[in-house]
């Protein structure tokens, strides 16, 4: 029989029900699994669109009676097991982003979801190599206690597409229910698509360029260079200068927030421009010109940091380095502008003892005169910046905003009370819908048992005494 059988005979287990969301694009048609029988083991499942093999050998199929075609049933270890394929249109690129869609697709559903854990998990995903799991709880609507359901999500990229398997049970899932589901996803679930080129082959470096260098630049003067995380698309000498400068500030940020990233992650393409106006032309193409970023010379947005040959290593470099990371390596994209410029703002704060100081200074006021902005209303806010100076009470500038949010988040990585759970509340505020203080005070509660106003009060406990060394 199945070889979690071992492992279940010492779990208390509830019914739980393991739906498989086949996330593919582009086609939205339901995909109905193929079907290998072995007399002696039983059926297996494959499905050709993404080379995603279930291996339910020594599993018995139940029947089904349900209107699709698609969903089929069985048991692991006596706990009944229903999947079914669905298709959606996404286009991620990485495994962990396909999580944070499927995952952000979960919290839109009915009652509250909280995140409990994520992790990158080695094996045959597929083009993405390693693949992604995450865990989350729903509970009853209106019962904040009451556990309606546990979530677990396995994701990778198949052969052109990308896919996601979705297992949740009827109730709470005891300890040994939680390892016996995890054990089958990541056992029993693989994609045979041969790994990608995380280097970018010479046809796609090529395209992107057509796409993305403006015509301007000679093509003769483009120069390529790749390092462990980047490849540095750019016209001058300077590219390798430029290439030390991101890896520098990706060792920061992974080393700072102790974010875990798959091993086989595309490169972060970066463009480099010797002229000011073809660095302008560039921003233009992209929609972003106009920018206040693009006044230092220095953009990011999408996959891809730009930058002008005047920008030198420093602080501001160091905070849209760190901007393009926030969502690209962490996918820390959710919660609200607060989370993303608090990041930026925080690694500019590590790397600068002039922009710590200004962290430090603004926190004394806060902490002294009352001069901040009320997280109720921190979390809230579509932009970061906006009402800021219109608060006669509190003087605040938008640049002192941001400069609040980073001290918000050198609080939880330093703080006695919060540093423990650091990495678990990033990547619960990554995964929190927008600009939604309700949801983030549900989160707090979980993991600290305060609600906004209390997360504050720690906030200004820390400043009272914070970190001499970040």
């Amino acid at each position: 029989m199945l070889a979690l059988s071992s492992l279940a005979r010492h779990a208390a287990l509830v019914p739980f029900v393991l739906a498989v969301l086949l996330v593919l694009a582009p086609s939205l048609r339901a995909a109905a699994p193929q079907s290998d029988t072995d007399e002696d083991d039983g059926p297996s499942h494959y499905y050709e669109g993404i080379g995603v093999l279930v291996d339910l050998r020594g599993v018995e199929i139940l029947p089904y009676d349900g209107p699709n075609e698609s969903v089929w049933c069985t048991t692991i270890a006596g706990t009944v097991v229903e999947l079914n394929a669905i298709q959606q249109l996404i286009d991620p690129r990485s495994a962990q982003e396909v999580l944070r869609i499927a995952t952000s697709g979960v919290k839109s559903e009915v009652g509250d979801v909280e995140v409990l854990e994520q992790e990158v998990v080695k094996g045959a995903y597929g083009r993405s190599g390693d693949g992604a799991l995450v865990h989350l709880r729903r509970y009853v609507e209106g019962a904040r206690d009451e556990v309606e359901a546990d979530v677990f999500l396995l994701a990778g990229l198949g052969a052109e597409n990308n896919w996601l398997f979705r297992a949740e049970s009827r109730g709470p899932l005891s300890k040994g229910g939680i390892a016996l589901t995890k054990k089958f996803l990541t056992t029993r679930i693989t994609c045979d698509a041969p790994p990608r080129d995380t280097e970018w082959t010479e046809e796609e470096l090529a395209a992107r360029i057509e796409r993305d260098v403006p015509a301007s630049v000679s093509r003769q003067r483009i120069r390529t260079t790749r390092g462990k995380h980047f490849v540095v698309v750019g016209d001058g000498a300077a590219v390798q200068r430029v290439l030390g400068m991101l890896e520098d500030s990706y060792d920061t940020f992974v080393k700072t927030l102790d974010v875990e990233v798959e091993g086989s992650r595309m490169l972060l393409p970066a463009y480099f421009f010797e002229s000011r106006s073809d660095f302008d032309e560039f921003c233009r193409l992209q929609g972003v010109f106009g920018a206040p970023s693009t006044q230092f010379g220095l953009t990011c947005a999408h996959d891809w940091i730009a930058l002008h040959a005047g920008v030198e290593k420093g602080s501001q470099f160091e905070f849209f380095a760190a901007s393009n990371l926030v969502r690209n390596v962490a996918f820390y994209d959710g919660a609200g502008d607060w989370l993303y410029f608090g990041i930026a703002s925080h690694i500019s704060a590590v790397t600068d003892p002039a922009v710590r100081r200004m962290h430090l200074d603004l926190g004394e006021r806060a902490r002294r005169d009352g001069r901040f902005v009320p997280f109720s209303d921190l979390f809230r806010r579509d932009r970061i910046g906006e009402q800021a100076g219109g608060d006669a009470a509190s003087g605040m500038t938008a640049g002192d905003v941001v400069v609040q949010a980073g001290t918000v988040v050198e609080a939880v990585l330093h703080s006695k009370s919060t540093k423990k759970d650091a990495s678990l509340f990033f990547l619960k505020m990554g995964m929190c819908p927008l600009h939604a203080p309700e949801r983030v005070e549900s989160e707090l509660r979980r993991l600290w048992g305060v609600d906004v106003e209390g997360f504050e009060a720690l906030w200004l406990q820390y400043l009272d005494k914070p970190a001499k060394k970040i």
